[in-house]
């Protein structure tokens, strides 16, 4: 082996050893973006998995003021139906008395004697009852 032989393999020794180093410097990157991906892919599905968590309960939440609601218009409507009666009520007996004060002007003397006799049964079914 000739002096030139050696330095040059010396030299393919030096720049091998200098690879080996460039090699060992990019693995380190390597690893250490891999393990940046792999953190930014937990915290990646630790917030989707929070995101899930939120519409589950966004989803809650509505169901129950949903049903709140249904509950408020059901109540609603029943105290509407009952106002309603009510009032159904009070205008039949108001027609009813509208009716009797008419009477009472076409008829004085008559309707005298249809309300004594209405009293009349009044009573006699209070009688009963008791």
């Amino acid at each position: 082996m000739s002096w030139s032989d050696s330095e040059n393999l010396s030299q393919i020794k030096e720049m091998v050893n200098e690879y080996k180093e460039k090699f060992a410097e990019m693995e380190k990157k390597v690893e250490k973006w891999q393990s940046a991906v792999e953190n930014i892919a937990m915290k990646s599905a630790m917030k989707e998995k929070q995101m899930e968590n939120f519409i589950e309960e966004i989803s809650k939440v509505s169901n129950e003021k949903e049903k709140q609601l249904e509950n408020v218009i059901k109540e609603t409507i029943k105290k509407s139906t009952e106002n309603e009666q009510r009032f159904d009520k009070f205008m039949r007996n108001a027609q009813e008395k509208i009716n009797n004060l008419e009477l009472q002007l076409k008829y004085p003397q008559k309707t005298n004697l249809i309300e004594f006799s209405k009293m009349e049964i009044q009573s006699k079914s209070k009688n009963r009852h008791q």
